[in-house]
């Protein structure tokens, strides 16, 4: 468990350096909003962790929901990728600014239609 926390921890850890290597690219508030979001992380997951504990799970029952929620994770960033990768990008389509999602799908498929017809 103390392992799990310690590997998150060192990640995080690494990518605050990795950040701090490029602070002259990055701006202040571009760094600001991402050790916000670290911190973020870092709570949800101490929490969590306190949740595991106190709901009287083992060390190792604690690891093995880690690890799941971990796959879980990966599983989801990768069926976004895959998703993702069959989008076609339409430079210079007229946006139509409505609230109204239909709408905008709807005038959004006549430019196609009309497009490649």
């Amino acid at each position: 468990m103390e392992s799990v926390m310690w590997t998150k921890l060192s990640d995080l850890a690494l990518e605050l350096i990795e950040l701090s290597k490029n602070w002259q690219v990055v701006t202040d508030r571009e760094l600001e909003q991402r050790f916000l979001s670290i911190e973020n992380q870092l709570q949800v997951n101490t929490d969590t962790c306190a949740a595991w504990k106190a709901s009287g799970l083992t060390n190792e029952e604690i690891v093995k929901h880690a690890v799941q929620d971990e796959i879980n994770n990966k599983k989801a960033e990768e069926k976004d990728l895959e998703n993702r990768k069959r989008n076609i990008i339409i430079y210079r389509a007229p946006e139509k600014k409505n609230e109204n999602l239909s709408e905008r799908r709807e005038s959004d498929a006549v430019f196609v239609k009309d497009l490649l017809d």
